[in-house]
């Protein structure tokens, strides 16, 4: 006998020594084996019986399209599309419209029509948003885009935009921002046929940081909730890094879900302490504890981007504090304050 069938009849004699020793494993491995042998089974029917054709006409949709070239949402709410329409619909065609339809709803936009290289071409800038002018679209089920050819008899049925997705290189900002207005986030997707989609997605609750007022007289901050209405009073809570003292300190409503902080310079900044102290920024209502920043731009690190100036404020009566406003990584807000003690004077000109 070789070699080779020795060690052969050697790992059958282990194999079955181990399956006596452990009789679990035995029947673990006649489990797997009878579900093997199922799936198997299973494999083999798939393949051999046909697919139903409604499933392909559900996954391919008859009738023409209109490839998107480009799609993007710029500034946060502005629908930005570029469509190539094929030589066999641009015969007669002398204007166009864009579409965004969910179940019954058909909400109609103009769009401009221009000759390219390759033949016609259209292009659409949506405003997307509350504004005057603008489309406020319900967040839930994705708006399926389409575009209307006008001929010149003013016939023409919608038809279905496909593709438009590219993949954007890396930056400073990110492809899909939030609207400055609402926190909403608009983001074009495809689904599993190919066609053009919206998705509305809503904020979470938010206290956007809208201004740092800085000025020798005081030093306050505007902060806006995004996503909720405050129903109670609301504050503004400084927490110092390292340990110390907090300080809550309540708002005045000056607009629409805004409010204005007043800092307490003077009990921020301890008389004797000449080291800056750095305060993170936080807005509680009710049982809500939120970060204030900004997070309605389109800046991967705010930190880097994002710099409000310092300034030198009056705090108490022979003392002033530097305060510098600053950004984390995250777009949380922190401040940092530095005291600064006045010379006392001696009496001499």
């Amino acid at each position: 006998m070789s070699g080779t069938g020795m060690n052969g009849a050697h790992l059958r004699d282990l194999a079955s020594d181990a399956l006596r020793r452990w009789p679990r494993l035995r029947v673990a491995l006649r489990r797997a084996d009878r579900q093997l042998s199922r799936q198997v089974t299973q494999l083999k029917g798939a393949v051999q019986t046909p697919a139903p054709r409604r499933i392909f006409r559900a996954a391919l949709p008859a009738g023409p399209s209109i490839q998107a070239r480009f799609v993007g949402v710029l500034d946060g709410h502005t629908l930005n599309l570029d469509l190539e329409v094929p030589s066999a619909l641009a015969a007669d065609v002398v204007g166009a419209e864009l579409h965004l339809v969910r179940g019954s709803t058909r909400l109609t936009v103009p769009a401009d029509l221009r000759r390219a290289s390759g033949g016609l071409a259209a292009s659409a800038a949506v405003l997307l948003c509350g504004r005057p002018g603008g489309l406020d679209l319900p967040p839930g089920d994705p708006w399926r885009v389409e575009c209307r050819l006008i001929s010149e008899s003013g016939g023409g049925d919608p038809v279905r935009v496909v593709g438009g997705l590219t993949e954007r290189p890396a930056g400073p900002t990110v492809s899909t921002p939030p609207c400055p207005d609402s926190g909403h986030r608009y983001r074009p997707l495809t689904d599993q046929a190919g066609r053009l989609t919206l998705a509305v997605a809503v904020p979470g609750a938010l206290a956007e940081l809208t201004d740092v007022r800085l000025d020798w007289t005081g030093a306050s901050l505007d902060v806006r909730t995004v996503g909720w209405h405050a129903d109670g009073p609301v504050e503004v809570g400084l927490e110092p890094r390292g340990g110390g003292e907090s300080f809550r300190i309540g708002g005045e409503p000056v607009g629409p879900d805004l409010l204005r902080f007043a800092l307490p310079l003077s009990p921020m900044t301890e008389t004797g302490r000449v080291r800056e102290r750095t305060f993170d920024v936080r807005l509680y209502a009710g049982p809500r504890r939120l970060r204030v920043g900004t997070v309605l731009h389109d800046l991967t690190n705010p930190k880097k981007s994002l710099r409000p100036p310092a300034a030198i404020v009056w705090a108490a009566p022979g003392r002033s504090v530097r305060v510098r406003p600053y950004f984390t990584p995250a777009g949380s807000l922190a401040l940092a304050c530095l005291p600064i003690q006045s010379r006392p004077t001696d009496g001499k000109s």
